[in-house]
């Protein structure tokens, strides 16, 4: 299976840290952030991996290389317009050789690895168009709100107002797509904020009457946005290595 992590982001919350390494590259644990990413597809079965990136490019290339160091095949593109998560992945559309994929950020990291290959079972087995993973937080209103009816996904909404969701489900940021979900990402309007999103891609799916997956991913999970979820992360990274995890 073919995987994209999209990692072009600058990282401004993480700042004084992403003004001297690229957010890919600060350390977790004993690995680097996207790392831990990249081992998890790994662990899936994902063998070729698209890896987007813009901030401190030449920095992020050096390390990661063609991914034989990673035991994967690497294809790196750099995102030269930051102008949202859709176009980027649009970027790879000719990278993209299975059906599915999975695509995923490269911020997102996922203590229990073995929740990528759950992902994808759970949407193997379930017969869905596309899946996401999701987890539960007090308040999705920094994310993306998931509404379930069992499984499957009916309602998806990108950062609500805070307080306004009657959801405690999050998407994560995982994602097992079709390969023609590359064609809806070309139709998509901008969002509010002005970007072409995968929160739109996968409305723009549910419109069109594709069957989309909710899953939701067990253990610690973290987007390591800030300087106090990166911290949670190292601690628990930091847990998990010194127990020989």
């Amino acid at each position: 299976m073919d995987g994209i992590i999209l990692a072009a982001g600058i990282g401004k919350r993480l700042h004084p840290l992403t003004l001297e390494t690229p957010k890919p590259l600060i350390p977790v644990g004993d690995r680097a952030l996207t790392e831990h990413v990249l081992l998890g597809l790994k662990s899936a079965g994902v063998s070729r991996v698209g890896l987007v990136i813009g901030y401190m490019a030449d920095r992020v290339e050096a390390h990661f290389g063609d991914g034989s160091a990673f035991g994967v095949e690497i294809v790196i593109q750099r995102q030269e317009t930051t102008d949202g998560t859709a176009r980027a992945m649009l970027l790879l559309r000719d990278f993209i050789e299975s059906d599915p994929f999975l695509l995923t950020y490269g911020d997102v990291i996922l203590a229990d690895a073995e929740n990528y290959g759950r992902l994808i079972a759970f949407h193997r087995d379930g017969g869905f168009d596309l899946s996401i993973a999701c987890n539960r937080v007090d308040d999705p209103f920094e994310g993306a709100a998931v509404t379930l009816e069992g499984d499957r996904v009916v309602s998806i909404v990108e950062k609500p107002p805070k307080g306004t969701s009657a959801t405690d489900l999050n998407s994560r940021g995982v994602y097992v797509f079709p390969r023609s979900i590359v064609d809806l990402a070309e139709r998509i309007p901008p969002s509010s904020r002005g970007e072409y999103e995968i929160t739109s891609v996968i409305e723009a799916a549910m419109e069109a009457g594709m069957r989309v997956g909710g899953y939701v991913a067990t253990g610690f999970t973290s987007d390591v946005g800030t300087h106090e979820r990166l911290a949670e992360a190292r601690e628990v990274f930091g847990t998990i290595q010194r127990e020989g995890g």
